[in-house]
């Protein structure tokens, strides 16, 4: 489906006088862990909720629509049967992703090109889908889910680290871009949060390497574990909600949680290779 066609109609629906009343969001990666939690959060407030991910069935209150990220075409799909049912589009929430883990030197190409079609690429794909809705509903909010990586550099995940960093400067330029259309756009940068994200992970090191031996795959135990005992989900999807709800425009860029907003503010002021060594001792010594 080319932008054209897609835009010609989202222009074209009809809404219920019911469906007026209602804001409407659309959630990437709604499936499962964060995009779920939130999904179920926006449900239960009333709003008119669908999700796309490449597997998930219909939940009361949410709409599910079969879509991968990393294909145009199905964003776009989405974006158009939300607008014919829905007749409006709110709140655009791009959460699909997941995470690739090892050195960088034995990384595969294909690897690293999937890690950025999903994260990076899919991200685009579902706001240039989602723009001329907002734009047609009279402006709304964009969120994507960042992580605090792409502010400290975790080594041994450096390419989900840079996809994560490449998502924050996308906000930081669409908050320019779209002004003029009362759209606003935040990145939020979750640390450890207890989810099946975490068994997803691909590892592309094996547990004794011949060149890095166990540190890498040491490091990623340990980020496992982090994950594991992290935060649980629920209270980051309210923040989700809030966000994309409030009156106010957000700060663009932000983390979240007591502990990651400091280790934030240290990311800021500290020297970048004191900062670094940090990471080195936490994550890449042994």
């Amino acid at each position: 489906m080319s932008s054209e066609f897609a835009e010609s109609k989202i222009l074209s629906p009809e809404p219920s006088v019911q469906n007026k009343k209602r804001k409407v969001v659309l959630i990437s990666g709604g499936s499962g862990g964060i995009g779920r939690a939130t999904a179920n959060q926006f449900a239960d407030l009333g709003f008119i909720t669908y999700e796309v991910s490449r597997s998930g069935t219909d939940r009361p209150g949410i709409k599910h629509i079969t879509g991968d990220v990393t294909v145009k075409e199905d964003m776009e799909r989405a974006v158009a049967m939300v607008m014919a049912e829905a007749g409006r589009l709110d709140i655009a929430i791009s959460n699909a992703g997941y995470g690739i883990a090892g050195p960088i030197e034995t990384t595969s190409e294909s690897d690293v090109k999937m890690q950025f079609d999903v994260n990076f690429f899919g991200a685009v794909h579902f706001i240039q889908a989602a723009l001329p809705a907002l734009r047609t509903s009279g402006g709304g909010r964009i969120l994507v889910t960042s992580s605090v990586a792409a502010v400290t550099p975790i080594p041994f995940q450096s390419f989900y680290t840079c996809t994560k960093a490449s998502l924050n400067q996308l906000v930081l330029c669409l908050n320019n871009e779209l002004k003029p259309f009362n759209i606003q756009c935040v990145a939020l940068m979750p640390g450890d949060t207890c989810t099946t994200f975490t068994d997803h992970r691909c590892l592309t090191v094996a547990e004794e390497d011949p060149i890095y031996g166990n540190r890498a795959i040491n490091s990623i135990r340990k980020m496992e574990n982090d994950e594991r005992c992290g935060s649980d989900v629920e209270p980051l999807a309210r923040r989700i909600v809030k966000l994309t709800t409030q009156k106010r425009t957000p700060k663009p860029v932000q983390g979240f949680g007591p502990g990651y907003r400091t280790l934030l503010f240290l990311a800021k002021i500290l020297p970048v290779r004191l900062m670094n060594g940090i990471l080195y001792k936490l994550y890449a010594k042994s």
